[in-house]
């Protein structure tokens, strides 16, 4: 799982580093005729776009997109945290032998848990880059 992880934070930081381009870039191209080419801001652009169309292009609007890198990031990192407490924990109580502390035994069983709960969200979050190169076939959910 460290790899697929790995490999999501890659996507995610692709996607931040478009999203910020295309901030940087918030000016469309749209052609009237042929060989009629205009370059304006994109809210004056929108305009001219049918609705369901427009409406797609708000759903991907970088500031939104970054939001959601954010969420997914902070996702993998709690996931991240409980896959380590639960190994401390685990390991702790190998340590301890026939005497384990009961506070390592609940702490292990919570992150288990969490970690069987969060585990196939992890996979789900990979599912949309299944076709980009350093997917694995393993990876996938069905």
């Amino acid at each position: 799982m460290e790899e697929l992880v790995d490999f999501l934070r890659d996507r995610l930081d692709e996607e931040e580093i478009d999203a910020g381009r295309a901030m940087d870039e918030l000016v469309m191209v749209a052609t009237f005729r042929p060989g009629m080419r205009v370059q304006m801001p994109v809210d004056v652009a929108l305009h001219q776009v049918p609705p369901a169309v427009r409406s797609h292009i708000a759903r991907w609007d970088p500031p939104r997109v970054r939001d959601e890198v954010a969420w997914r990031r902070a996702f993998l990192d709690r996931y991240e945290t409980t896959v380590r407490l639960r190994d401390e924990a685990a390991a702790r109580i190998r340590a301890a032998g026939h005497r384990p502390d009961g506070g390592d035994l609940t702490r292990w069983e919570r992150a288990h848990d969490e970690v069987a709960v969060m585990e196939p969200i992890v996979r789900e979050m990979a599912a949309p880059y299944y076709r980009l190169p350093g997917f694995r076939p393993e990876w996938r959910t069905s």
